[in-house]
């Protein structure tokens, strides 16, 4: 019995594990079909239970339910099999993909690229251009995509397709004035691998377009450099490509510097005749382009798009060019993985990256449809993408590249798309407000659409006409909120339809209470200069006289600093909470340019809020160019309370070498304390010789920081400090500022004071 069962059970391993254990795919645990109810396996309970009761996951090997099954002589399992871990059927095998987070879904800032590529994967028939330092051609994850013109035999040493080049298989180099585009540097590689890195092939990466065909032209050396003239010559040299009939859709170019060329700009404008789209750069400056232009970027024509750069938290990089004019649209750009030279891989970082996300997603739209003209890309592209919230004050309407909407956008069957110029909503119960939804026809389409809405809220009033209406009528939309609503966030989904056509579009709606107001500050003094290794760092207050809850923030800072792993920014509310914004920033950073927003929030909203900003180092510097500062909350029914501003007598007082001086200001009337600011003027030669005190009426005493000014060392300045812990005090009486000097080997005098108070009962 014993042997028989042996044999028994080794002849069903052997066939087990000839068909289920050999070279087995991934996978974790086994699937057990029952006849009846699941049971107990080899003292193991199901983990889970599915298809009405019959079906059981247990997390063990399959040999162990295999012996257990042939042991017990069990009849009540049908069948059983690996519970196989499974993955996007279209995520392609490419050893380094996991290392490209603007692919992958795990990533905030990605672009939903596993979704476009069920789609399509791209197609030779697309050819993509890249100027840059050239392509290497030979790699192994760019050589199957590379574009080899027909015209030319290889190596003959003719310029057999008479286009003033000889042996031009894959393009050019008119830095090196030869046929030859190889790559002297390793940018344009890198640039070529993001927009078409052979995907799907066991290898390195996989490319935006995993089928395609890239034409290289080399215009910078291996010194990073190139000219105007060779950056001309390869676009006339891919436009002349065009024109007899090389597809190129479109041309990347992630470079950038000089005045404004027309020679280039009138380059641009043939490229855009000739039907292809030019991609470029923002510009890693951190400047603002509709303030200051960066060339090429900054050229306009029907076709171009301007790109500056996301990290992987959605967020604008440190270092790129914005602009809500001049960029309309943004792209993963930060510690991007890709190919350089020589069969290797490396990660860069730079809107250069970012750029040529959006060429190759004009390469997959072309795939997915090829009678897009190069404005139609262009427009499909931007309506496609995602509107991100944070991004709003830097790029045109906050739009981050959306690769599975902008293939879905290009789909070449006749219908409609629906968008508005609106991104988000924001009303306060007991008011309205207006706005329009579009219908945009798609190649020709013709019909009628009616408009429904997803249910709303109790208490919300949404009113539009549900007739049906042609493209050509936009969709008038009145949104009232009763006064009975609460703060709440909702999303808004209006579905069109005609016939068995539909499309929908979501406006995320936020309703505040009734009563509520945005109240807007900014500094009144511009590039402020941030001291060094001082405590209580610079502190700007904002005084805000109106009484109310705060319930949303938001705060945009243009700080520049030389080490901003230094630097620790904050905003304190009127009742001593801290609202940590930044610290431990990358030490290469060196100009911050980004909007804080913080909702839900519940603060009182009269006061000084107070932003500050502390560099905890000897040797770095920094200036405050700008803080704008939002406050969304409800009114209280109580009267705004006034900031008075009260000041010494000019009169010059000297300070002794080595004593005490006060100066004092009397204040009358009654009232507590809501804020206070000090402000003064010293000349002093060394300002670690003195304290500086504030004593109020009611003997208490605030220390007040001893700052020098950025221009003159014995001119000791504070415009406006504001006083910590005050809040509460007794206004009337006599204030004092009082000087004291501690070694007695330098004089100086004070040449003025002031004190600016919030209080909580008007004069």
């Amino acid at each position: 019995m014993r042997i028989s069962l042996r044999g028994s059970i080794l002849c069903l391993l052997s066939i087990v594990s000839a068909s289920l254990f050999a070279n087995p795919s991934p996978s974790s645990g086994v699937l057990v079909k029952f006849k009846n109810t699941p049971l107990s396996i080899a003292g193991k309970e199901p983990s889970k239970i599915l298809s009405n009761g019959t079906l059981a996951y247990y997390p063990i090997p399959m040999q162990e339910i295999a012996l257990w099954r042939i042991a017990t002589e069990n009849q009540e399992i049908e069948w059983l099999e690996p519970n196989y871990i499974l993955k996007l059927d279209q995520l392609p095998d490419d050893e380094h993909l996991g290392e490209q987070w603007a692919m992958m879904d795990e990533a905030q800032g990605h672009i939903h690229a596993a979704d476009a590529w069920l789609v399509t994967q791209g197609k030779r028939e697309v050819v993509l251009g890249v100027i840059d330092s050239g392509v290497d051609y030979s790699h192994e994850d760019l050589v199957d995509n590379i574009w080899t013109n027909p015209q030319e035999i290889p190596g003959n040493g003719v310029d057999d397709d008479d286009n003033g080049y000889v042996d031009d298989l894959h393009g050019i180099s008119t830095v090196k004035s030869s046929g030859d585009p190889m790559d002297t540097h390793g940018h344009g590689s890198h640039v070529a691998g993001i927009m078409g890195a052979r995907g799907n092939n066991g290898k390195g990466i996989a490319g935006i377009n995993w089928n395609v065909q890239i034409v290289g032209c080399s215009f910078i050396g291996a010194g990073g450099t190139g000219t105007t003239a060779d950056a001309i010559e390869c676009i006339d040299y891919m436009i002349d490509l065009k024109n007899k009939g090389v597809n190129i859709k479109a041309i990347n170019n992630s470079w950038g510097g000089g005045e404004h060329s027309k020679a280039l700009e009138e380059a641009w404008l043939r490229a855009h005749d000739a039907g292809i789209v030019m991609v470029s750069s923002a510009g890693n400056d951190r400047s603002n382009m509709d303030a200051t232009p960066h060339y090429p970027s900054s050229y306009v024509t029907p076709s171009h798009i301007a790109v500056g750069s996301t990290d992987n938290s959605d967020e604008l990089s440190s270092f790129s060019n914005y602009g809500v004019t001049t960029v309309p649209i943004a792209a993963p750009g930060g510690g991007i993985y890709s190919t350089v030279r020589n069969n290797r891989y490396s990660t860069m970082s730079g809107t250069s990256m970012a750029s040529p996300h959006i060429a190759g997603a004009i390469g997959l739209m072309a795939a997915r449809n090829d009678k897009l003209s190069a404005t139609e890309l262009r427009d499909i592209l931007l309506e496609a993408a995602d509107r991100i919230e944070g991004l709003e004050s830097q790029i045109e309407k906050g739009r981050r590249l959306n690769l599975a909407k902008a293939i879905e956008f290009a789909d070449p069957t006749p219908g409609f798309r629906l968008n508005s110029k609106v991104s988000r909503l924001k009303v306060s119960a007991g008011e309205s407000i207006d706005f329009e939804i579009n219908v945009r026809r798609i190649y020709d389409w013709q019909g009628a659409v009616s408009f429904t809405l997803d249910q709303v809220p109790k208490g919300l009033q949404v009113d539009f006409d549900r007739e049906p209406r042609t493209p050509d009528e936009p969709l008038k939309v009145t949104i009232l909120p009763d006064v009975s609503m609460t703060s709440m966030k909702l999303e808004l989904r209006f579905t069109a339809t005609s016939g068995d056509i539909n499309d929908s579009l979501t406006i995320p709606l936020r309703i505040y209470p009734e009563g509520t107001r945005v109240l807007d500050y900014e500094t009144p003094i511009k590039g402020q200069r941030i001291p060094s290794n001082m405590a209580e760092g610079l502190a700007i207050p904002f005084f805000v006289s109106e009484p109310g809850e705060v319930t949303d923030i938001k705060l945009e800072l243009d700080v520049k600093h030389t080490w901003f792993s230094d630097l620790r920014g904050e905003l304190i509310t009127p009742e001593g909470d801290i609202i940590p914004l930044f610290q431990d920033l990358d030490h290469t950073l060196n100009h911050l340019q980004r909007t804080f927003s913080f909702e839900g929030l519940s603060y009182t909203m009269e006061g000084a809020w107070i932003l500050r900003l502390v560099d905890s180092s000897y040797m770095s510097y920094g200036t405050l160019n700008e803080a704008k500062l939002q406050l969304v909350g409800v009114r209280s029914k109580l009267r705004p309370k006034p900031t008075i501003l009260l000041e010494s007598d000019r009169s010059k007082i000297e300070i002794p070498k080595d004593g005490i001086i006060e100066r004092e200001i009397i204040v009358e009337g009654e009232g507590e304390v809501l804020a206070a600011a000090v402000s003064y003027h010293i000349e002093h030669r060394d300002h670690e010789d003195l304290v500086i005190l504030l004593e109020s009426p009611d003997r208490s005493i605030f220390k007040v920081p001893v700052k020098d000014s950025a221009e003159f060392n014995d001119q000791l300045i504070i415009s406006d400090f504001p006083l910590r812990g005050i809040r509460g005090a007794s206004s009337p009486g006599i204030w004092k500022l009082i000087i004291i000097a501690q070694d007695g080997r330098l004089t100086g005098s004070i040449e003025s004071w002031s004190l600016r108070l919030m209080r909580a009962k008007q004069i």
